[in-house]
């Protein structure tokens, strides 16, 4: 894998959802898309508090266009006053073993904008920005690394647990002894994606 700039970014995965905290209610969520719950709401506002205490200067937050990563970025947004914009390559894995994602339908461009104003679309974005299920691994890592290289230093990625998992353990294997929790973040450094280090870790509890 060629080189990266030397730079730091942060690894967000997003609050839990209503979804992941009553799995009874998936009847309501036959798209794969829910919203943040309200712990889940709370345990990001404890994270951006976090991160605003520990006095990380982020740049820019890059976020899925997933409901649980635009509701998670809309509130590290607001209590950390940054920019942020929707980044389609962000998105969860399609994998074959994921046969939900065969019939998934995201946020529309337009949707995107009425329910998160604050979020900032980026023009050309697709309406169909999702990938076709199931998802070539090689396809999937090539969408994230190139998200990692365009990435401005101190940026957030606001992304998935598949995402973030995969990421940490192409780097090194003890990272996959990490237990990552909605909402988790990972403070690292890295040149490619070989080369990473972790400079600081939250993973909220409870």
């Amino acid at each position: 894998m060629s080189s990266l700039p030397s730079k730091v970014v942060y690894l967000v995965v997003h609050g839990k959802t209503i979804r992941e905290e009553n799995p009874s209610c998936y009847l309501l969520f036959l798209n794969f898309d829910p919203p943040l719950s309200r712990r889940g709401s709370l345990a990001v506002k404890e994270l951006a508090l976090y991160l605003k205490n520990n006095r990380d200067k982020c740049s820019i937050i890059l976020c899925s266009p997933f409901r649980a990563c635009l509701d998670t970025a809309s509130i590290l947004s607001s209590i950390l006053n940054v920019k942020v914009i929707v980044e389609k390559d962000l998105c969860d894995f399609f994998s074959p073993e994921r046969h939900e994602f065969e019939y998934f339908v995201g946020l529309k461009p337009l949707q995107i904008k009425i329910d998160y104003p604050q979020i900032l679309v980026p023009e050309g974005f697709p309406e169909n920005w999702w990938p076709k299920w199931p998802e070539d691994k090689k396809d999937f890592l090539t969408r994230i690394y190139s998200v990692l290289h365009n990435a401005p230093n101190k940026a957030i990625l606001v992304t998935h647990k598949t995402v973030v998992e995969e990421i940490l353990s192409l780097s090194d294997k003890k990272y996959q002894l990490l237990t990552i929790t909605f909402p988790s973040c990972f403070k690292i450094e890295l040149r490619n994606l070989r080369e990473m280090r972790i400079l600081r870790t939250y993973i909220h509890e409870g």
